[in-house]
Parts: C-alpha cells; structure tokens; sequence
C-alpha cells in the first residue's frame, strides 16, 4: 500500500518498512460509511515487519480483533509477543466501575502480547492513559516505534472536550521523542458540535493528515471509498495541496488508484 500511495503523494518521502515515519503526529479522520482503520493496520504493519516497535492502544476494539488482522497482513505470533509490539487495553473494561472482562488465553492462533489495562476513572481523568503510553515508549528508546490510537470517538463519549484536546497535545509532543511518531483515529460524524470542534483542532497538530471518506455517488462495488492526502512542509509549516486517491480493500490489502480512473 505504502509505496503506491507515496507515488500518488510524493510529499509523504518514502514510507517503507525499511525508512518508517519519523517523528511524525499522523491523524486519521474517517466517517461511518468509509472506516479508516485500514491505514492503522497498515501502519502497525510496516513498522512491525521492519523490526520497529508498535503501541497500540485500544479504544474500541478487542485484541482478538487486532491479532485477526495482523495474521492476514502476515505478521506472526513471535512479533506480537516479543516485547516489539506493547497494548494497552482500553476496551476490555473501559471504566473503573466496569467489571474486569475475561481475560483471553494465549494460543497459537491467539498470541497475547505484552498488555497493560486502563479503566477511565474521570475522577482522574487521562493522566493515568499517558503514564502508560510514556512508559510503553521509553521501554526501548534506541528503537523506532509508531503509537497507535484506536479511537478517539470513545473518549469523546465519557470525557470533556478539553480533556481530550490535552491529550491530544500529548500525543503531539510524543511525536517530537527521537524516533517516535504517533498516528490517531477519529470518526469526523460521531460526535456533538462540542467534540467536533476539538477534534477538528487536531488536524491543525498533524504532519500528515488523512481523511477517508466515501464516494460522492454512493455505494460502489468496485470502489469503497475515496482518501485525503495532506502533508504539512516540515519547514514552512504549510500543507500541501491535497491528493485524493480512490481506494478498494481486498483480501490480499488495499488497492489504490486515481480518482480519475473508473476501473480497478
């Protein structure tokens, strides 16, 4: 995926699993009728087969979810358990008042990585959530590593708008720690005007800033959405103008093309 897309955006460099994002503040911004949980995956993906390490923490989806997926983009068990890829379980029991969620078994086809469980208490609010991210990062600080938030439409249901913006700016600032870069997620038309507005303020943190969306024309058996590509000059501070690509998922990954052509 990575190299087609940086043919149709050259101001992305040269994505590989070889050359990752480097201290990068990547957002991803989808909408219902077009997910854009893809691009996490493909994300975790390159950064995993390279050797580098992941954070993942997960928001809205269980770990089985995310092991699934990593096996069909081939990256094995050993990677997931090594102590390359860290998870933070946010989703098993999202609340301190929540009973605790069973815990999966580690199997063959199920292997469990390191994993630390964060419960939203609001009387604390998300301190505790970037305690575990920074500690998760500076595990092994002379490695390249991608953090991976997945989403922040959860917290938008249960904390303050300004809370979020604050974290939002920590994330930021992580992607400034030597050979960091983070990548978040967001669902543009699941929150109220409140969460919007402070959502929306985080593309204007972003290096790179990619927004899925579906066709204007409505479903497509042959398209499933289109994708926004916007990269902000490192040293003039100005986005590029847009590249828009169309885009179709398969079994096999995710083919590109021009929005201009009609055929896959």
């Amino acid at each position: 995926m990575w190299k087609e897309l940086c043919q149709f955006a050259p101001a992305l460099g040269d994505w590989s699993e070889q050359s990752p994002p480097n201290n990068l503040f990547i957002t991803i911004k989808d909408e219902l009728a077009a997910e854009g949980s893809f691009i996490l995956h493909f994300l975790s993906q390159m950064y995993m087969r390279g050797g580098h390490r992941v954070v993942l923490v997960s928001l809205s989806q269980s770990w089985t979810h995310y092991s699934t997926i990593a096996r069909k983009l081939g990256v094995t068990g050993p990677a997931l358990t090594s102590g390359q890829l860290s998870f933070i379980d946010g989703f098993s029991c999202p609340f301190a008042w929540c009973e605790p969620g069973v815990t999966p078994t580690p199997s063959a086809t199920n292997p469990l990585p390191p994993t630390e469980h964060f419960s939203l208490d609001p009387s604390i609010g998300l301190q505790p959530l970037m305690q575990m991210i920074s500690k998760a990062v500076q595990t092994r600080t002379q490695e390249k590593c991608l953090v991976l938030i997945d989403d922040l439409t959860s917290l938008s249901l249960s904390v303050s708008p300004e809370a979020i913006s604050d974290f939002v700016h920590y994330c930021s600032s992580l992607a400034q720690h030597p050979g960091t870069s983070v990548a978040v997620l967001w669902h543009a038309d699941c929150t109220d005007e409140a969460g919007d507005r402070y959502l929306r303020s985080i593309e204007h943190l972003a290096d790179v800033r990619f927004e899925v969306m579906g066709l204007e024309t409505g479903y497509s058996r042959d398209v499933h959405g289109q994708l926004l590509v916007t990269v902000v000059d490192e040293r003039s501070q100005t986005p590029s103008p847009p590249v828009r690509v169309r885009y179709k998922i398969t079994e096999a990954g995710v083919k590109l093309f021009s929005h201009l052509e009609t055929r896959t």
